[in-house]
């Protein structure tokens, strides 16, 4: 049986992420897919990755558990990445813009092996 120790201050930079987050600064199209108001914009990555991204907006976010249908461009992949996702966290910046976490709830395996090919 094999033991392994950590401490405290390890565990607080941890968390329950799946896929390593990788920074990001492209520009990403999204739209509401909910109810039949669409709104749409134009954002700026942050970080990335096959399970998600964080947005810079300077506009006011959907409301948490919004779904979104998101397009962009990664570095050295030939084809725009589509997915979609939902809102799952939002923070108000000092700068006034906004932080918004968006999980993906369905992206191709082509595009989340893209995603996670990006160099750190």
């Amino acid at each position: 049986m094999v033991y392994f120790k950590y401490y405290e201050h390890q565990v607080k930079y941890m968390d329950d992420r799946k896929f390593i987050r990788i920074k990001s600064d492209f520009n990403v199209w999204y739209q509401t897919i909910d109810e039949e108001d669409i709104s749409f914009g134009k954002p700026s990555s942050k970080d990335i990755s096959a399970g998600g991204i964080l947005l810079e907006m300077d506009e006011p976010p959907e409301s948490v558990g919004t779904p979104l249908l998101i397009k962009f461009n990664i570095p050295d992949y030939d084809k725009k990445i589509q997915a979609k996702g939902r809102i799952v966290r939002t923070r108000k910046l000092e700068s006034g813009n906004f932080d918004v976490g968006i999980q993906f709830t369905d992206i191709s395996e082509e595009d989340m092996a893209a995603i996670n090919d990006l160099k750190q």
